[in-house]
């Protein structure tokens, strides 16, 4: 892919990052394998921007309020 890009992402909390953690350590002690980005928790990538739609991608972001735990 060529040049910058602008993801917009959604995270999981905490306890669901950490459920999917150990999941993942399971896969990978049954043998399985995968390749995961150090450094970024699990998440969802709900879209590729070009930089150009930075500021619009952030504004349209911006008008929704987190989803609180339940």
């Amino acid at each position: 892919m060529d040049g910058k890009r602008v993801y917009l992402v959604a995270h999981f909390d905490e306890g669901t990052n950490q459920r999917l953690a150990d999941l993942y350590g399971k896969l990978v002690s049954a043998g399985l394998s995968g390749e995961q980005t150090r450094g970024i928790p699990y998440h969802f990538t709900l879209g590729s921007f070009d930089t150009a739609s930075e500021a619009h991608v952030l504004a349209r972001a911006n008008r929704f309020t987190p989803v609180e735990s339940v």
